[in-house]
């Protein structure tokens, strides 16, 4: 078992070492073009935010009206924050006041 936790480590170093490789090669060319990270981030800021924006809302919550039972289901994924889980707790509690 200390062969394949040190295997381990080792790799985890030769990851870490070409990772860092890689970002410097691709600094290197991108300036090499002329191309600048603040730009690039710049043009590629829209497409960003709308992509944020989406996976919030999946993220978030994901809410499926069954019409053949007449109630809700609701999943909740992992990036869901207590005061949204506490939202929800709230809105089943209306509805199985109003429903149940």
């Amino acid at each position: 078992t200390i062969v394949v936790a040190a295997g381990a480590v080792v790799a985890m170093l030769g990851a870490v070492l070409a990772a860092k490789a890689g970002i410097a090669l691709l600094a290197v060319g991108l300036k090499a073009v002329g191309i600048t990270v603040g730009g690039m981030v710049a043009s590629l800021l829209p497409a960003i935010a709308i992509f944020a924006a989406l996976a919030l809302v999946v993220a978030g919550f994901a809410v499926a009206f069954q019409r053949d039972i007449g109630g809700i289901r609701v999943s909740t994924y992992n990036a869901v924050s207590v005061p949204d889980v506490e939202t929800l707790v709230g809105f089943m509690d209306e509805f199985a006041r109003k429903n149940g």
